[in-house]
């Protein structure tokens, strides 16, 4: 599977790579190919309700390529439990 996008160009700096998401740029293609079939899946049994106000394809495209979506939602979630929740009482000059 073939990156594209910011993953592209992030994955030629492996080691930010790797700080951003925890994974590193072979385990993020594994994740992406396990990842990626159940998301079509998921996508066409969306496009496919009965109940639809528009034909399928009417709606807004994503802007961004399913590689790059994953990439931010790992970021996302590898940045957010420092900054959420989980760092309640932590003096801000520490996180």
């Amino acid at each position: 599977m073939e990156l594209e996008g910011e993953a592209r160009r992030l994955a030629k700096r492996s080691v930010t790579f790797k700080r951003l998401t925890g994974l590193s740029v072979e385990q993020f293609i594994k994740l992406l190919g396990e990842v990626l079939p159940l998301l079509i899946k998921a996508e066409t049994r969306r496009l496919m309700k009965r109940e639809r106000h528009r034909g399928i394809g009417a709606g807004e495209k994503y802007s961004l390529p399913v590689c790059d979506r994953l990439l931010m939602t790992l970021i996302y979630y590898r940045t957010s439990l420092l900054t959420g929740n989980f760092a309640d009482g932590i003096g801000e000059g520490i996180v």
